[in-house]
């Protein structure tokens, strides 16, 4: 039986009652590590933040990433405008396993990544056609390796085409997996299955026998 928890404290809450949330991310994962849950980190740092706390998002991403390393756990990157910062930051705390979630950067990030033992996550709006990280999202999803991404749906929102505008729903997701077997030139059979034991093998689920 696989128990799975997405423990998430957004970094933009970061400077509001920042003791009280620290204590509270250690003991829930310290519960749920006790009953057997496992659990997925989603770690924040993002730069477009208010310039007035952008120290205290880094001391609060540091803290996690701490946990998430004591415990064992993977962890859910989101990052804005700090990709390199977020680089050291991760690879000093040693931790071998994550996801870029809605990856907007290029295949030079995206490849240390990989190296650290990262999976790249993307979303529906890789489906736009207006979208400005059009062509990085092209080059990134060409060169890596179909055994290192994952897709999600970031729902309510980024709705893939045909369905932009509207509320995003998790059976949106064959859009954003069409578009990468496109990309990759592959079968979107074969890109499926594949993608979904890469998620099972993050989270660390049991792959099915």
């Amino acid at each position: 039986m696989n128990n799975l928890s997405i423990f998430d404290t957004h970094c933009h809450l970061a400077d509001k009652e920042y003791q009280q949330q620290s204590r509270t991310i250690r003991e829930i994962i310290q519960a749920a590590a006790t009953v057997g849950v496992k659990c997925i980190l989603n770690v924040g740092y993002d730069k477009s933040s208010n310039q007035k706390i952008i120290e205290q998002l880094k001391e609060f991403a540091n803290l996690q990433l701490k946990l998430a390393k004591k415990y064992n756990l993977p962890v859910l990157l989101h990052i804005r405008e700090a990709f390199a910062d977020a680089y050291e930051m991760v690879k000093e705390s040693g931790i071998k396993k994550g996801i870029l979630h809605c990856f907007t950067g290029n295949w030079e990030i995206a490849e240390k990544f990989i190296n650290l033992g990262f999976y790249v996550s993307f979303a529906g709006n890789i489906t736009y056609k207006t979208a400005k990280w059009q062509e990085r999202w092209k080059e990134v999803i060409e060169k890596i390796p179909l055994e290192r991404i994952v897709v999600e749906t970031d729902a309510p929102y980024l709705t893939p085409e045909p369905f932009r505008g509207q509320i995003n729903y998790p059976q949106h997701i064959i859009h954003t997996l069409t578009k990468i077997a496109e990309i990759k030139k592959m079968d979107i059979k074969v890109v499926a299955e594949k993608i979904y034991l890469n998620t099972l093998r993050v989270l660390g689920i049991n792959l099915p026998k």
